[in-house]
């Protein structure tokens, strides 16, 4: 028995002197810049850093997307090597890497889905002096199947007596209650805020909210909005960010925009208005839709919400496409408009933007990344280098 009250002990001692060794880490960050949201977390993340990166502020960065990253005050990137499944606990290291390294400003992209690990990450090992939140929509059923309660959810990592900003709408006003209940300063940005972005001479397809909530927070920490904006257009880009590939078809240049990542209706949606406004009147717009064998009910949305779209062709790729004719019937999409293709190779992709009628068009794929979607975007990628 006494062997184990002195294990016992000893266990709680050791968990003592980490915890103060994790707030003596926290401590010596005087700026910590949480990043939570349903989309564009990484993004916003990346955009963050690079800005604070060019008004000469020492800036750590983290990301959790597609392919988790530690990004140096330098603009150099480590990968984040995991053995197991990922867990909060690597927020430790990423404050003790970012003390370790005498940065200044820590912006970190929150790892954590269910309600209690996100208040634990955001208020016991983050501790943010900024709280931010990009979007709220649903997404992970853990965080809760309608978009009160996943706003509620994300609403745990607002600081408190800090700041907290936000791109989000949020017809509920759970941010704003929430924030002003933990009284900390609350910023929303305004439509004319977003619209008023310019996204130019960005490497990649970046969304304006992203951008104008990435500046709001750059000059928040004292970063001049001019400057700031110069430092976010030599931001690279998470994997899963929109990337457009300009593919070469006999005598037609197009351009290929990768959105496989965004793969919720209300995403989806904006991506294609934006790009509408992005390309003149006489692109025309085709869209790939992939479709996973245990993802049909996700493509069932994205059918009801192209019944709103102004599409010009949809090709319907991947797996148990034929299923889909239910929600196109249901949803009165016009048919002429829709092919459907089934599993799509390399060469069939080839052979259809090759063949097809139009001279001035944008491909944009979306629906999920999985199976189909992989074995596309590895063809235009073979492509690009054959090209090159």
């Amino acid at each position: 028995m006494i062997y184990l009250i002195i294990i016992l002990v000893c266990v709680l001692l050791y968990l003592f002197v980490e915890y103060r060794l994790h707030q003596r880490n926290v401590n010596s960050i005087p700026i910590r810049i949480h990043i939570n949201g349903t989309r564009g977390k990484s993004s916003v993340t990346r955009l963050i850093s690079a800005g604070l990166r060019a008004g000469n502020m020492k800036t750590f960065g983290k990301t959790t997307g597609t392919t988790p990253r530690m990004i140096l005050e330098n603009g150099n990137e480590l990968p984040i090597i995991r053995k197991g499944p990922p867990t909060i606990l690597e927020q430790i290291k990423t404050v003790r890497t970012a003390a370790k390294r005498k940065c200044t400003i820590l912006v970190s992209e929150c790892m954590a889905i269910t309600p209690e690990f996100q208040w634990i990450t955001a208020q016991k090992m983050i501790k943010p002096t900024i709280g931010v939140i990009t979007n709220a929509r649903i997404d992970h059923s853990e965080m809760g199947n309608n978009i009160i309660d996943t706003t509620k959810s994300l609403a745990n990592t607002i600081p408190f007596n800090k700041v907290c900003i936000t791109a989000d709408p949020d017809p509920y006003k759970i941010i704003q209650h929430t924030a002003e209940t933990r009284n900390s300063k609350f910023i929303k940005l305004t439509k004319e805020e977003i619209e008023s972005v310019a996204t130019d001479g960005f490497l990649y397809f970046e969304h304006k909210d992203n951008i104008a909530l990435a500046l709001k927070v750059c000059e928040q920490v004292g970063v001049d909005r001019d400057i700031a904006l110069q430092g976010m257009r030599t931001c690279y880009p998470d994997t899963g960010a929109l990337r457009i590939f300009q593919l070469k078809f006999g005598k037609k240049n197009v351009d290929f925009i990768n959105a496989f990542a965004a793969n919720d209706p209300e995403s989806t949606s904006t991506i294609l208005r934006a790009l509408r406004d992005r390309y003149s009147k006489e692109y025309k717009q085709i869209i790939i839709l992939n479709s996973r064998q245990d993802r049909m009910s996700r493509s069932w949305m994205l059918i009801e919400m192209l019944k709103n779209e102004q599409f010009d062709k949809l090709y319907l790729i991947g797996r148990r496409t034929g299923e889909l004719i239910i929600p196109i019937n249901k949803y009165n999409l016009d048919k002429s408009k829709i092919e459907n293709v089934g599993y799509l190779t390399g060469e069939r992709f080839n052979e259809i933007f090759s063949n097809i009628p139009y001279q001035t068009f944008y491909i944009i794929g979306i629906g999920n990344i999985g199976d189909n979607g992989n074995e596309i975007m590895s063809y235009i990628k073979n492509k690009l280098r054959d090209t090159h």
